[in-house]
């Protein structure tokens, strides 16, 4: 089940990646930010065998890597530091840098 679901979680992300940020729309960086979520509450307590193999870790160590050098348009995020820090981009560059801690 680890396999094929997160086989389609980081196609899915990588893609939404590839789709240029458009100013206020936040269903992108919200998708994103879930996807990095279930990831993460997936290694908390055990990294599957099939997470460990080159199969998988390389893909989602690129994607966590892309998402933390993500440059975001600024009309994409607040202006104030303290609602930038909950806008929705933020939010999944914070998980793609908890994971990669994680994992690194």
């Amino acid at each position: 089940m680890i396999e094929q679901t997160f086989a389609v979680l980081v196609t899915l992300a990588t893609n939404l990646l590839n789709t240029p940020p458009a100013g206020a729309e936040q269903e992108i960086p919200a998708i994103l930010h879930i996807i990095l979520k279930t990831y993460k509450h997936s290694i908390v307590l055990n990294l599957s065998r099939y997470q460990q193999s080159h199969d998988s870790l390389v893909p989602w160590g690129r994607l966590l890597f892309q998402v933390v050098n993500l440059t975001i348009p600024v009309d994409a995020v607040p202006a104030d530091e303290e609602e930038r820090e909950r806008s929705e981009w933020w939010k999944a560059k914070k998980w793609a840098c908890g994971i990669l801690g994680r994992l690194f």
